[in-house]
């Protein structure tokens, strides 16, 4: 169901007075309401029209993160009949702290009036009073850096906890087909005419192959040291995801087995090519087929950018500084990345608001002290769940 919740606050722990936006927002013509509805095909049209979007805000990610325990509320933003801006967040119990919450990659805005802002963020506070909410994380869109600039003034601060990458690597999808390939290095080219001699096979996945996808994925984990959920979630994303075209299964075959896959989400104007599985370290060049398929299929469809995803932000600056210090797996992942046409792209930090004072002092004194420990990884993953 939703809900219309029209209190206002007084200025209390750093919050502004919400009256005082609520006000000059009224006049401007904007409304703003909480929705609990799912799903939310309203809110989820209105994304596929702002630029910045990713699958993290639509209604039908949350029904598949409902599967693991989160439930979501969305501040929505009007103006006349049509939706301004908004944020959907996750929220869930945690023992002896109570519900946290995070918003990721928002909230986003059809139309960059700091008023709006303001108001929007503001806003937040009383969604977080009606949700009885102990702590909410922001992170931003990318290009999202004027919404960054006002989340400070409402009391929320800059945290060592991210909910989305700081830093990432993007293809603009708007060149043509031959510039995307002259962007890859010679390497990657030679890899994509040796796969196709050595006869791989790149086709469009269906639910029949989630099964395999699975098992890849999970001895691609125990290769890397990830943790994954159960076979069930995915099973839950794709009915929800699939249907609405915010999932794409890519599948490499090889003398007549699965031997990798990439699974990408999409919505807005960027596909994000998120989760790629193997069965085993090779060197076919199964991955820069793979990888070149999705991006000619995102560009056909008519997306702009193809996100592959989170970055180290030391990574980032020394790629963008043309440093080559770091020969770790961090880097070496990104490499390949770059000698795909990505170009680096930074993105704001995320911001935290405690509304309980003993927690707020307690979170602030240890775990700064605690950040890079067991311990602190616990608070994180406690805090934000597994990493979309």
């Amino acid at each position: 169901m939703a809900t219309a919740d029209n209190s206002v606050t007084s200025q209390t722990n750093g919050q502004p007075n919400v009256q005082s936006f609520s006000s000059a927002a009224a006049e401007a013509g904007y409304d703003i309401r909480l929705s609990l509805d799912l799903p939310d095909p309203g809110w989820d049209a209105f994304l596929k029209k702002t630029p910045t979007t990713l699958h993290y805000q639509s209604s039908v990610w949350a029904q598949t993160k409902a599967a693991v325990g989160w439930r979501s509320a969305r501040l929505i933003a009007s103006q006349g009949d049509d939706i301004v801006a908004g944020a959907q967040m996750l929220f869930r119990s945690i023992p002896l702290v109570g519900n946290v919450a995070y918003i990721s990659r928002a909230p986003v805005f059809a139309v960059e009036d700091p008023l709006l802002m303001d108001f929007v963020i503001a806003r937040l506070h009383v969604a977080a009073s009606t949700l009885r909410l102990k702590f909410l994380l922001v992170q931003p869109p990318c290009r999202g850096d004027a919404v960054a600039k006002h989340l400070p003034s409402h009391g929320f601060q800059p945290s060592m906890v991210e909910v989305a990458p700081k830093a990432t690597m993007l293809v603009d999808l708007t060149r043509d087909h031959d510039v995307l390939l002259s962007r890859m290095t010679k390497r990657t080219r030679q890899y994509l005419r040796s796969g196709e001699r050595k006869g791989i096979i790149i086709r469009k996945g269906s639910e029949a192959d989630l099964p395999a996808f699975y098992q890849m994925l999970q001895a691609t984990a125990d290769r890397q040291k990830w943790s994954v959920y159960d076979y069930s979630y995915y099973t839950t994303m794709w009915r929800f995801l699939s249907p609405n075209q915010n999932a794409r299964l890519t599948m490499a075959e090889y003398e007549g087995q699965v031997i990798s896959a990439l699974l990408s989400y999409q919505l807005g104007e960027t596909v994000y090519g998120k989760t790629y599985v193997r069965q085993e370290n090779n060197n076919l060049g199964e991955r820069e087929m793979l990888v070149w398929e999705s991006l000619r299929w995102a560009k056909s469809a008519g997306y702009h950018y193809y996100d592959f995803g989170r970055i180290y932000p030391k990574v980032g600056r020394e790629l963008v500084s043309g440093e080559r210090s770091i020969g770790s797996l961090r880097k070496r992942t990104a490499l390949f990345k770059v000698r795909m046409g990505s170009e680096v792209t930074f993105c704001p930090e995320a911001y935290y608001y405690i509304y309980n004072p003993l927690l707020r002092k307690t979170y602030q004194t240890l775990y700064p002290r605690v950040e890079r420990t067991r311990l602190g990884k616990r608070i994180t993953k406690l805090i934000r769940g597994y990493n979309e």
